[in-house]
């Protein structure tokens, strides 16, 4: 992988691409921790993006199945970190999105 990959950017374009609605996509866009490492380093986004969704996945109604929540923590490279991002944690977050992005009234 381009070591000038931007997690940041990559993972909204994915969220758009995945079919995430605005709402949810502004929501992480929009969260400051995140926003502000946007320009930082891969690793500075990846431990941030844990930070952000082990947030999430803790003060969500229920708790993300263990293989979730070991995808986000497990991988050592930013290849894989990536790819577990796309392929496991993002498509979860999409099937589950009204739980863990619920529409604001």
């Amino acid at each position: 992988m381009d070591n000038t990959v931007n997690f940041y950017d990559h993972i909204l374009r994915e969220m758009g691409l995945m079919g995430f609605r605005d709402s949810t996509i502004n929501a992480v866009k929009n969260d400051q921790k995140l926003f502000s490492i946007k320009d930082e380093s891969q690793s500075v986004q990846k431990v941030h993006f844990n930070i952000y969704f082990n947030r999430l996945f803790a003060y969500a109604p229920e708790l993300p199945p263990s293989r979730i929540r070991m995808a986000l923590n497990t991988s050592n490279t930013n290849d894989g970190w990536l790819d577990d991002m796309k392929l496991v944690i993002l498509i979860f977050l999409k099937s589950n999105e009204d739980i863990f992005f619920p529409i604001p009234n």
